[in-house]
């Protein structure tokens, strides 16, 4: 066996297929389980593993032990699987904030809406002839009070203030 070994690792060194497709069969599947432990997903898991294994063929030659092979693929694929899943923390938290945002700027413009909608209520309340500054009262002596009296057929409301003056 361990003869076996030495042997798939001088030609696993060498660039040889064939020794790449057995450290692949032996360690696809364990790999694969291993990932889907971090990601929670068969598909990300396996895309994950490949990227390894495609890592691990382009430096076939730096591997001079059965051990750092294996050592080299499982760190590698916690690394990549925590890496993917910061990432999609990244982009959660972004649209999380995103959507905070939507919804404060939906709010605002209920808010903008609201208002708008209070002060042409307000708009409406006030009398013909009111002095929106002074409270809506119709002040004496206002030209704007000519318009009621001839309304309505009478003279405007007295408040008190025309014999002062």
């Amino acid at each position: 066996m361990v003869m076996m070994k030495n042997q798939l690792i001088k030609a696993f060194q060498r660039g040889e297929e064939w020794a790449f497709r057995k450290v692949y069969e032996q360690f696809f599947s364990p790999l694969c389980i291993y990932a889907v432990k971090y990601v929670r997903d068969a598909s990300e898991a396996q895309d994950i593993v490949q990227d390894v294994f495609a890592a691990l063929w382009l430096q076939h030659d730096n591997f001079n032990n059965y051990y750092t092979i294996r050592s080299f693929l499982y760190i590698s694929v916690r690394n990549r699987s925590l890496n993917l899943l910061k990432k999609n923390s990244l982009t959660t938290e972004k649209m999380i904030r995103v959507q905070q945002n939507s919804l404060s700027e939906a709010q605002e413009s209920e808010m903008v809406i609201e208002t708008e909608v209070e002060r042409r209520g307000a708009a409406d309340r006030v009398p013909a002839g009111a002095d929106p500054l002074h409270g809506g009262q119709v002040l004496p002596g206002d030209r704007r009070t000519a318009p009621y009296s001839h309304q309505h057929g009478e003279e405007p409301p007295h408040t008190g203030c025309e014999e002062a003056a």
